[in-house]
């Protein structure tokens, strides 16, 4: 049965940020991940804004909606039989009814079940013409063919003691405390995958990019995210890795690309994400103390497509409460 477009956003909890509180002991416990830390390093104001004050409109972009889309459909794949992970020439002629929306009965979990939950995770995007390089169409064109690159590629998703699979695994802990603040780290490990061949456990993230060249490289090594997972994996589910897997896949019209980069997560990686995580939560500190939430720009201001809160910042400080009050408060 197909669903609505809200009957999508619906489906979406809002994602867990940051929390601060005072605690009885006058220190700050802060709740942090690492979406909140990079909005920190990226502009004190922004995130007085999207942290503290939560002034949030807007809905997932397509671009966001496409990659989660992807990401569903994978972890589905990363779970089937090796000989399950390839579309049969029968399931490839079904695919166009799944794609107008009719609901075909699963006889056992094959490939095609992972081209449905894509689907389903991309309904709001379905508006998205067969032409747009993020149309649910091409989404189906770039899993056909990922199945086909990567069919045998050895990997599956580990589980846990009870046979859980690890995916989508929330984590939390303390990372840091002294006599000023508390700092508990959270976040969602995507999967944990092992090469059934060689037994190599690896921490892993499906990154969907518009290239797959040297500036996607240089995201991975360094990356406090990564590092802040394979921590929190090690120290609370238990896994012992120091492996991240970072599976590209780029998005187009003209080509399927894909690239896989392993990165190994050593001691002085580790005291630098931490380090991140001390000095933001100090300055965050410094700011609600103070209430002087300084502005970054001008490259905070435009990076990723534009902060959402530009308007506000380039009115007359006399007029920004009004601005707030109208946007995200009538």
């Amino acid at each position: 049965m197909m669903i609505s477009v809200q009957e999508a956003l619906n489906q979406s909890a809002p994602k867990r940020m940051l929390k601060i509180e005072k605690q009885a002991d006058g220190r700050y416990r802060i709740e942090m991940n690492f979406s909140s830390l990079a909005i920190i390093q990226e502009c004190l104001r922004k995130a007085n804004y999207r942290l503290l004050n939560k002034y949030v409109n807007e809905a997932d972009s397509d671009a966001q909606v496409f990659g989660k889309a992807i990401h569903k459909g994978l972890e589905h794949w990363y779970m089937l039989p090796e000989e399950n992970r390839q579309l049969t020439d029968t399931e490839l002629g079904m695919v166009d009814s799944l794609l107008g929306g009719r609901e075909l009965e699963s006889v056992y979990p094959t490939a095609l079940d992972s081209i449905r939950e894509f689907i389903k995770a991309a309904e709001p995007i379905r508006f998205l013409g067969d032409d747009d390089k993020r149309s649910i169409a091409n989404g189906i064109k770039i899993l056909k063919a990922y199945f086909k690159h990567y069919a045998e590629d050895g990997l599956e998703v580990l589980r846990d003691s009870k046979g859980e699979p690890y995916i989508e695994r929330q984590v939390e802990g303390k990372l840091y405390e002294d006599d000023k603040m508390i700092i508990i780290f959270h976040g969602q490990i995507d999967l944990i995958l092992r090469n059934k061949i060689t037994g190599q456990v690896s921490y892993s993230d499906h990154k969907t990019t518009a290239a797959l060249g040297k500036e996607f490289y240089n995201r991975i090594n360094p990356n406090h995210q990564y590092t802040g997972y394979v921590w929190a994996g090690n120290t609370f589910l238990g896994v012992e890795s120091n492996s991240f897997m970072v599976n590209g896949i780029q998005v187009a019209k003209t080509k399927s690309e894909f690239a896989r980069q392993f990165t190994t997560i050593d001691e002085d990686m580790l005291n630098e994400m931490k380090l991140a995580y001390v000095e933001a939560s100090y300055r965050l500190i410094r700011a609600i103390e103070s209430g002087n939430f300084s502005m970054t720009s001008p490259n905070a201001c435009s990076s990723y497509g534009g902060c959402p809160y530009l308007d506000i910042c380039q009115s007359h400080a006399n007029l920004r409460q009004t601005i707030i009050e109208n946007k995200y408060k009538s």
